[in-house]
């Protein structure tokens, strides 16, 4: 199967070209938007500081705690999803700073799992829900068709603050083992209602999206970002649209950014009760219009996802979380009267 990146020498050639040899830090979609909120300079200064080509042994660690890692993976026509693989407490390690190794695969009903290959682009979301920690790999997959995992090889690794994370405890971690996991997949091209149901009760979702150059600068490549907000913060538009605020975060844009000039993107919802995932493909837009924000006051844009295809998986998700808490960012934007009723 051919590969979905760039070649490292056409990639540094096109960098050149494009930025006249300024070694950029971010990509010019994140760039954009940084300049529109005044924060491009402070960005330039402070993303030479977190954007490292390699991972410090805290996140080295953190990786090979958790029990599931959030990717942002491409199918054959270069179409982003969100998905994620999972296993035992131990079944990510970390050989060396520039290097994740995961015991698990793509099961073939995901539909990032036919374009998964050597050499592809990846991005990699790790989330402690207990602690609201969060830290970002983005880089290449090494991989020998047939094994029983892959590894990433690190392009980009940085940590993310802890804003609009709903704490959970981890309950159990599904067995495998008597064939009831993963359970049966539906595919469609709009959300049916069950689908609906499961977005109308979801606090939070992940979004997966791509640079036009992956590799090109170090912000470049795949990219899976967190995303959240009081149940029934994500609206739907006729089956056929979703629409979600972007609250004030930490100027990255990584989302956004790659979205400016890359509409394709891929969301994941997951019941953690359950395990059942819902995987949406589709093409996002930035929305400002101060009307279509009526909804979130708080919100600094909405962003609007046409949905393309549909993928419902029953119990994919091997983990169990049972909700604590929300995010203490949500406190702020609603009166106490609002936070009594969401509660009640």
């Amino acid at each position: 199967m051919p590969s979905l990146s760039l070649g490292a020498d056409m990639q540094r050639r096109e960098f050149m070209t494009l930025f006249d040899g300024d070694p950029a830090v971010w990509h010019n979609g994140e760039r954009a938007l940084q300049a529109l909120t005044g924060k491009r300079e402070a960005m330039e200064r402070r993303g030479r500081v977190v954007l490292r080509d390699h991972m410090p042994d805290q996140h080295r660690l953190f990786f090979s705690e958790r029990n599931q890692l959030f990717l942002a993976a491409l199918d054959a026509s270069g179409q982003p999803w969100a998905t994620l693989v999972e296993g035992d407490a131990g079944f990510v390690t970390s050989p060396s700073p520039g290097l994740l190794a995961v015991a698990a695969i793509l099961p073939a009903s995901d539909p990032a799992s036919e374009a998964f290959d050597d050499g592809v682009p990846v991005g990699v979301l790790g989330l402690e829900f207990e602690t609201r920690r969060r830290n970002r790999v983005n880089g290449e997959i090494r991989y020998v068709p047939g094994a029983a995992g892959f590894s990433i090889e690190v392009a980009q690794s940085f940590g993310n603050c802890p804003q609009y994370i709903q704490e959970r405890r981890l309950v159990s971690v599904e067995s495998t083992r008597d064939g009831s996991l993963p359970g049966p997949v539906r595919r469609t091209a709009t959300i049916a209602d069950d689908d609906v149901a499961l977005i109308r009760h979801a606090d939070t979702f992940f979004i997966a999206s791509r640079s036009l150059m992956p590799g090109a600068a170090r912000s470049e490549g795949l990219d899976v970002s967190h995303r959240g907000g009081r149940p029934g913060f994500v609206h739907i538009e006729k089956q056929h649209h979703l629409i979600f605020p972007d609250y004030r975060g930490n100027y990255f844009f990584n989302t956004l950014g790659n979205l400016h000039a890359e509409p394709r993107c891929g969301l994941l919802f997951v019941d953690f009760l359950t395990g059942t995932t819902l995987q949406i493909a589709g093409r996002g837009t930035m929305v400002h219009d101060p009307e279509a924000l009526k909804s979130w006051p708080n919100a600094e844009r909405a962003v609007v996802i046409e949905i393309n295809a549909v993928v419902r998986s029953e119990r994919r998700s091997r983990t169990r979380f049972e909700f604590v808490g929300f995010a203490p960012q949500f406190d702020r934007f609603e009166t106490p009267a609002e936070r009594e009723d969401q509660t009640s």
